[in-house]
């Protein structure tokens, strides 16, 4: 289905694919647009789209991805795996349950060959009022929140109401959305802000880390979770009040491609880091891991999933 004004009947949707094959479809005039039916053969990938009508061709505005099978799964932990002492590696994790009541819980381990030790977490539960509240210090250079989010009628985030404990009063910070439904900046008039910015439905900037998408082939399952923002809620450990909503999936849109470069500021303080990005993918083309490697230390992001 595409919404639109200006068809007419008999207007053709086509489907290029990267090697220029070219695959029709008739329409059917609705009140906002057309509709069309992709056959079941038509291979996943990505394809341009063109439309024609009274002898008249055009391309689309974006270029669309088609997938054998829609396959809903629910995002349950991620990890960031770091190199730290000596041969240790240093475990990050996000653990999500939305059972009753709904828990996160924020944790880091040490892992020293197969063995693994649970050093800290913090865990948030929601309340029957609506307010997650910090049930478990660990981390003491975290701020330590309590947070209530006010959603729209379709469960997307609009505010969230803060309190870090030893003020006096909350603050509230407005999630705003561009036209398309796309996240663009987290603000508060007292606090500094979270900016975001997307080209073409992807996210490429995040505060100072960009993203830049330069292989069309790297196309995220319409369904699984923006693995840019699994990245950056890891990152936001100590503000967790940023990255809950994406965890719960309390969010409109995801970018609809796979981040191939992601470029950060460097850890001496000067300059920026650049770093190619790999993944890993499950039988249902949803990601479950994104790496990269600085100097010759690698990292890795995992995401790991329930089915619903």
């Amino acid at each position: 289905y595409i919404e639109g004004i200006g068809f007419e009947e008999g207007c053709v949707v086509i489907f290029i694919d990267r090697s220029g094959k070219e695959y029709a479809f008739d329409t059917e005039l609705t009140y906002s647009g057309v509709s069309f039916i992709v056959p079941s053969e038509l291979l996943p990938g990505e394809y341009e789209v063109y439309y024609e009508q009274s002898g008249v061709r055009w391309p689309a505005a974006s270029s669309v991805a088609v997938y054998e099978e829609l396959v809903i799964k629910t995002l349950r932990r991620i990890d960031y795996i770091a190199p730290y002492i000596g041969d240790a590696l240093l475990r990050l994790s996000w653990d999500i349950s939305t059972d009753d009541p709904v828990t996160l819980t924020v944790s880091e381990y040490v892992m020293e060959g197969e063995t693994e030790s649970l050093e800290v977490y913090d865990r948030y539960v929601c309340g029957e009022d609506g307010w997650f509240e910090l049930v478990n210090d660990g981390f003491e250079e975290s701020n330590d929140l309590k947070m209530f989010y006010e959603r729209d009628s379709d469960g997307t985030v609009v505010r969230a109401d803060v309190l870090i404990y030893g003020d006096k009063q909350t603050t509230s910070f407005r999630w705003t959305y561009d036209g398309d439904g796309f996240l663009t900046e987290i603000a508060s008039p007292s606090r500094p802000l979270r900016s975001l910015s997307y080209e073409q439905g992807n996210l490429t900037v995040f505060r100072n880390t960009i993203f830049e998408y330069s292989d069309p082939s790297l196309v995220n399952n319409p369904a699984a979770p923006d693995v840019v923002w699994g990245y950056m809620s890891l990152m936001e450990k100590n503000d967790p009040f940023i990255c809950f909503p994406f965890l719960l999936g309390w969010y409109d849109k995801a970018s609809a491609k796979l981040p191939t470069k992601m470029i950060s500021p460097s850890p001496t303080g000067t300059g920026t880091v650049e770093s190619a990005l790999a993944y890993g993918f499950d039988e249902d083309g949803y990601p479950v891991s994104m790496s990269w490697t600085e100097g010759n230390s690698e990292y890795r992001v995992e995401y790991l999933y329930g089915n619903l």
